[in-house]
């Protein structure tokens, strides 16, 4: 009788133990969800901050504005690997942008300061992960 009563103990913290091992797992898990969403969120933030620095250019603009929106390209394009185009029509698409530190100017050929441009950004114009990809700037 001795033995069936130590038997019968033994079979409860078994199983005391194995639902603690899955509550502990269950919790575990959880966590790792929370984490995933938290990271997809920080993510959207990112991409939305990003895409800020040129979509608040989007629309009607001076050319001043038009000339600081390629300054904002050229350097968001020197520390990214998401690189951003500008095509300008039909001012002078013959010069790209170049590089700053070699006394060049930077891409504003034909944009002149006191006209009116209108810049797009399509729905085409978003890489897979949304990040803008192309700009438009039309006179």
């Amino acid at each position: 009788m001795d033995n069936a009563s130590k038997a019968i103990l033994f079979a409860g913290a078994m199983l005391i133990a194995t639902g603690l091992i899955g509550i502990g797992i269950y919790m575990f898990k959880m966590g790792g969800t929370a984490t995933t969403e938290v990271a997809s969120t920080m993510t959207s933030n990112e991409i939305m901050a990003i895409n800020s620095q040129f979509t608040r250019y989007r629309g009607s603009c001076m050319g001043v504005e038009a000339k600081q929106m390629i300054r904002a390209v050229y350097t968001h394009n020197m520390s990214s690997d998401s690189l951003v185009t500008v095509n300008s029509y039909p001012v002078n698409t013959s010069d790209q942008l170049r590089d700053m530190t070699s006394g060049n100017k930077l891409f504003t050929g034909g944009i002149k300061d006191n006209k009116e441009y209108t810049v797009t950004i399509a729905g085409t114009d978003y890489n897979s992960a949304g990040l803008i990809r192309n700009i438009q700037i039309a006179e």
